[in-house]
């Protein structure tokens, strides 16, 4: 039987390093889609991703981010243009940050200073308001036969978080079952080194299965971090039965449902270890950058599998 549809996995080695940041490539005998862009650096490793699988610009229909920060939707500008037949799907407290992302690179640069968002984030272009969509939770773009992409806004990392389900029969089959969910941070990461060694099955051809996850990460930021919001976006996600987790940091994985239930009492840990009773009993920065560090090896469960330069592969910043 033919294909139905491929998902490739595109490395944006975002800021300059190796699987931190992925985008995918999801295939039909129709049309193509991509789901997330990386930052704007990343435009030219994404075409020439397009390339290599011998998909032309005008087949790309889909240009979809799972919310609008710089690492998931930077090159969705520098996309657009080069790809005018795809429409770019955002969560609808987004779009106007993508019309016009000033307010995103000021952000950022506050962050992380001029010269690096000059190296890693580029030039991060608006996306033309003609090819510019809101999404309305819940609704399904069909990709090809029995193929589609479903939206479920999934608030909690940010206000304009979505996460975008894809769906299509098990092989043999003719019910369309969730093969997986791109999550973007609305669930947790998951990067090579946090992964067991052996390497999982998926029951559909051309669909990568990645490796187990031995531990996870909540990217949870201030200062839109809403933890009651995020766990029932946890419990959405469970809801939804996916057999993989498309994760953007980084790469696919099994899904198991204690992936949920970890992910659960890590957004209670990150609100425990900033409740205090009072100004006075606030932690210093040093006390907490400490806590913060111990609080994120102990979520690794196999300690070996955390590196020596853990805190620089995930960019963290004093």
């Amino acid at each position: 039987l033919p294909l139905m549809f491929s998902v490739k996995v595109v490395d944006c080695h975002y800021e300059g390093k190796p699987e931190l940041a992925a985008s995918y490539i999801i295939s039909t005998p129709v049309t193509t889609a991509i789901v997330e862009t990386g930052t704007a650096v990343n435009t030219d490793i994404i075409l020439a991703a397009l390339d290599e699988a011998g998909i032309q610009k005008d087949a790309v229909s889909l240009i979809a981010v799972t919310h609008v920060h710089l690492d998931h939707a930077g090159a969705a500008g520098a996309l657009a243009r080069q790809l005018p037949n795809a429409k770019v799907l955002c969560h609808p407290h987004g779009t106007r940050h993508l019309a016009d992302p000033t307010a995103l690179i000021k952000g950022a640069t506050a962050v992380h200073g001029e010269e690096r968002m000059r190296l890693f984030y580029g030039t991060t272009l608006p996306v033309p308001k003609e090819q510019l969509v809101a999404t309305e939770n819940g609704h399904c773009y069909p990709l090809g036969p029995s193929v589609s992409l479903q939206v479920h806004h999934s608030p909690g990392h940010a206000p304009h978080h979505q996460f975008l389900s894809l769906h299509a029969p098990l092989p043999g089959g003719d019910t369309p079952v969730c093969v997986g969910v791109f999550t973007g941070d609305g669930f947790a990461a998951s990067y090579s080194f946090m992964r067991r060694p052996e390497s999982a099955r998926c029951p559909w051809p051309n669909v990568p299965a990645g490796r187990p996850t031995a531990s996870l990460m909540v990217h949870a930021i201030p200062p839109q971090f809403d933890p009651v919001a995020w766990h029932g976006s946890l419990d959405l996600l469970a809801g939804l039965q996916p057999h993989l987790i498309f994760f953007t940091h980084y790469g696919p994985a099994p899904f198991t449902h204690e992936m949920i239930q970890a992910a659960h009492r890590m957004v209670d840990d990150y609100v425990a270890l900033v409740a205090a009773p009072s100004a006075a009993e606030l932690p210093s920065i040093a006390s907490l950058t400490t806590e913060v560090t111990a609080l994120v090896r102990a979520q690794q469960q196999i300690a070996a599998t955390v590196p020596d330069d853990f805190s620089d592969r995930l960019q963290v910043d004093a």
